[in-house]
């Protein structure tokens, strides 16, 4: 009996059954894609962020804006090569990626709980290597929004909290649409990379995590740093990023395939 294979986010091209074998072969074990998912999480996060912090820290040394090009791009870069290092295992490297497939009947609620929970792990670790490496720069400046929101994300203070669960809910939306719609070849993690960094150009005004594992993972780390702020800040802004990315991926999902 040959091997069954599973989808690697391509575009659904047959009610999303039309995997390439060789990147997506449930002959690998569970236990190496979930290292995958939380390596590939892990390389995502630390790339991303860490830009996050040159941008930030930069922006506090010379009093100027932050620049937001410079975080797109370090998002579509860390994204392009997570999922190129975790390719074999369907390179979700986002909770509700996953949440969503499973949701669709494309993998079991096993596989979910293992990948979700190693994609927190990966986002994790990723944040104390980011954390480690800037710590001491972190330190030359009092803490303050710009600052907080570098790990986890933070509301803008102008927009009302409709707004900014409808931003978010529209990014996940374009997110997910971006992953299935992106042409399978070799060029496909560029593509998805892409997709996200775009949103960032224009999806962005509460920061553009639209993935729980690493909003949430790094919120986490930076507690290490600032205390409870990371989670109260913005009247307790964490569980917009949290939450809302398990509603508007679906709803993505669902609108891709009349696409």
């Amino acid at each position: 009996m040959s091997p069954q294979v599973e989808v690697v986010l391509s575009t659904p091209t047959d009610a999303y059954t039309a995997p390439i074998d060789a990147i997506a072969n449930h002959d690998i074990p569970l236990w190496r894609e979930a290292m995958l998912e939380a390596i590939g999480t892990g390389l995502f996060v630390y790339i991303s962020l860490a830009g996050v912090q040159q941008a930030v820290l930069s922006s506090l040394s010379t009093a100027s804006p932050v620049d937001e090009v410079h975080i797109a791009i370090c998002f579509a870069l860390g994204l392009s090569a997570g999922i190129k290092f975790a390719w074999q295992s369907g390179a979700h490297l986002n909770t509700s990626v996953s949440f969503t497939m499973w949701v669709a009947g494309n993998i079991s609620f096993r596989k979910f709980i293992v990948y979700a929970l190693s994609q927190l792990g990966g986002a994790f670790l990723g944040s104390l290597v980011v954390i480690a490496v800037y710590y001491s720069q972190i330190n030359n400046f009092v803490k303050n929004g710009a600052l907080i929101g570098s790990f986890g994300t933070i509301k803008n203070a102008s927009n009302s909290l409709f707004a900014s669960i409808l931003d978010q809910f529209i990014g996940s939306a374009l997110l997910m649409i971006g992953i299935l719609k992106a042409p399978d070849s070799k060029w496909k993690p560029i593509t998805i990379g892409l997709v996200l960094g775009a949103l960032g150009l224009f999806q962005g005004s509460n920061g553009f995590a639209f993935n729980p594992a690493r909003d949430f993972a790094p919120r986490i780390a930076s507690t290490i740093i600032y205390g409870s702020d990371p989670f109260t800040s913005e009247n307790y802004w964490f569980w917009v990023p949290l939450l809302i990315p398990f509603v508007g991926m679906p709803f993505g999902y669902f609108i891709a395939q009349f696409l």
